[in-house]
């Protein structure tokens, strides 16, 4: 994640963007298909209690989390929290989905009544899985 910035010094969107230098366009259009698609409220958040403190680009519906973007200099990450009627609905449409992305959204252990699923995104097929992701919980 981004660290260079610390906890008083706050990135820009577009710093957050351009530091993933690996896969700026797939960010870009993650990104921009997430704020043309819902119209969420969105917040550059410091985040201090994961494993890697840093940066992040949360987007927010109805002042629920939609996503959480953790940016990686070749990558990003997505997080989306599935309830278990989310879960439901997967299964309906789970050979939709990347073999690889059925895996994580499996074997994520329960908590709080949800499963926190972290797609990392390196290509198209695992972008089109994060949007279809969070289309089940929106749609």
């Amino acid at each position: 994640m981004i660290t260079k910035y610390d906890i008083s010094n706050a990135p820009t969107k577009d710093e957050l963007q351009r530091y993933v230098k690996g896969n700026y366009d797939l960010l870009t259009d993650f990104c921009g298909y997430i704020e043309t698609k819902y119209q969420p409220k969105e917040q550059i958040d410091y985040s201090k209690c994961t494993a890697i403190p840093g940066w992040n680009l949360k987007y927010k519906k109805h002042g629920k989390a939609l996503c959480t973007i953790y940016p990686y200099e070749e990558y990003f990450a997505v997080l989306v929290t599935l309830t278990f009627k989310d879960l439901d609905k997967f299964c309906i449409v789970k050979q939709e989905f990347e073999d690889q992305t059925q895996r994580i959204i499996d074997e994520a252990k329960p908590f709080s009544g949800t499963k926190w699923i972290i797609l990392a995104i390196t290509d198209n097929k695992t972008l089109a899985d994060a949007k279809k992701l969070i289309a089940l919980k929106y749609e």
